[in-house]
This record gives C-alpha cells, sequence and structure tokens, in this order.
C-alpha cells in the first residue's frame, strides 16, 4: 500500500512540475525569481553531492543498500531535495495566474505528503532515524 501511495504522489509531483515548466515565461521573470531558480538548483546539486554515498532514488521507499545521510543540507533539512524543487518551481510559477498558483500550492501538498511517506518508511529501516528528527526540519530551516 506505501509503495503504490509513494509511485502515485512522486506522479503527481511529476505532473505538477511540469505543468508549471511548461507554463514559465522568462518574459514575466524578475529578479527574486532569478534567485529562487538559482537558490533551488544549488541546494538540489548540493544535496545530490551528499547523496553519491547512498542510493538515490525518486520514490520514497528507501532502497535495500540504502545508508541515511545526514550531512551536508541533511545536517539541517530532512529533505532538501523537495526544498531544490520548492525553490525552483517557485522561480517558475506567475503569482497572477490562478492555475499556477494553484500547481504550486498542489505541488508542496504532494510533497509535503510525501515527505511524511518516507519518513515512516526511514525510521522502519533506520533505528536512528528519530533521534534524526528531533535534530533537523522536515522543509524549510526553522520553520517546518
Amino acid at each position: 500500500m506505501k509503495k503504490a501511495a509513494g509511485r502515485v504522489l512522486v506522479l503527481l509531483q511529476f505532473l505538477l512540475f511540469f505543468y508549471l515548466a511548461s507554463h514559465f515565461s522568462a518574459h514575466n521573470t524578475d529578479t527574486f525569481d532569478v534567485l529562487l531558480l538559482i537558490s533551488g538548483l544549488l541546494l538540489g546539486v548540493w544535496s545530490l553531492s551528499a547523496m553519491r554515498k547512498s542510493r538515490l532514488r525518486i520514490l520514497p521507499d528507501p532502497a535495500v543498500n540504502a545508508i541515511l545521510i545526514c550531512s551536508g543540507p541533511y545536517r539541517l533539512i530532512r529533505h532538501p531535495m523537495y526544498t531544490s524543487v520548492l525553490l525552483f518551481t517557485a522561480g517558475l510559477t506567475d503569482t497572477n495566474q490562478l492555475n499556477d498558483a494553484i500547481c504550486y500550492c498542489s505541488l508542496f501538498i504532494v510533497l509535503l505528503l510525501k515527505s511524511h511517506l518516507e519518513e515512516r518508511m526511514l525510521s522502519e529501516k533506520f533505528d536512528q532515524y528519530e533521534g534524526y528528527k528531533k535534530k533537523t526540519y522536515r522543509l524549510i530551516p526553522f520553520v517546518l
């Protein structure tokens, strides 16, 4: 059941991301949007670099031989890849367009649900995960 839910959340995540990417217009981009895009890219690259020790998966269920990564951006944020997607897509979103705003909010909810599911699975796999959760933030440092 968890794996099926994970697959649905990944599908929704990609559909929402591609909707926002396909509706992006560089003509409406301001400096703040560019900063969001760059921040999302940099956090994503940093997260991928830290994850190179483990097996990266798009699905929320951990790989059989996965290891718990607690370094790099994972020292502060348990799901920095999700945060990078949210930053990047915030830069793509035209907040003057209701469809874009709804799509972005939906993506946030999907990633929040996916992070909850992933954390249940990680808690089952890694004994130390509950302690790690107490020292870190889910998505946004010092907020959530």
